[in-house]
């Protein structure tokens, strides 16, 4: 009993400690005779007390589009997707600012498993299709748990349904916290 009385104590200051954010993005799959691409929107939580670290929930909307549409065009359907992502970075690459507002070049790691609804579509998975992906990339921006920042990220995905096939997947990604957090003081000046 008293180990439930503890936990239902420390339970709300490690939810206030987490923040909160959001992310918008494009995201393209390469592959195929169809290519899906798409525009994504998410709600971020940070993830454990490492910088950076993030999961969130986003929700994907995008058409297919043929190879070499812009020579021969076309399109068809569209698919919406409801995407898990749980996001770290692997290594800091550069920092570079002041020691009170450091900005970071970082390797990430991202790590997506998703469930897709497609509409009209031309890919032999049928109209319900899982999705994977284990993405690398670079992440500029700041050094906090949930800090604004812009991700280029690449690798491959996974499709799966009536049928399975691989892809390569490219994903460009902006992140920021919402509400008020701890505030960086601003820079001195001399």
């Amino acid at each position: 009993m008293t180990k439930l009385v503890m936990l239902a104590l420390l339970l709300p200051s490690t939810l206030a400690a987490q923040q909160r954010g959001y992310t918008v993005g494009v995201t393209g799959f390469t592959g195929g005779a169809w290519q899906p691409s798409g525009v994504e929107v998410g709600l971020l939580r940070s993830l454990g007390s490492t910088p950076g670290q993030t999961f969130g929930v986003l929700l994907r909307v995008g058409g297919f589009v043929q190879d070499q549409a812009v020579l021969v065009g076309g399109s068809t359907g569209f698919f919406t997707s409801v995407v898990g992502v749980v996001r770290r970075p692997l290594a800091t690459i550069a920092a570079v600012g002041s020691d009170r507002d450091l900005s970071y070049a970082r390797l990430v790691g991202v790590l997506e498993l998703g469930l897709s609804k497609d509409f009209n579509s031309p890919l032999p998975q049928g109209d319900l299709r899982g999705t994977g992906a284990v993405l690398l990339g670079i992440s500029f921006g700041g050094g906090g748990r949930l800090d604004e920042n812009f991700a280029i990220l690449a690798g491959p995905a996974w499709f799966v349904g009536d049928a399975s096939s691989t892809h390569a997947q490219v994903t460009l990604r902006f992140q920021s916290p919402v509400g008020r957090g701890p505030r960086r003081p601003p820079p001195q000046t001399p």
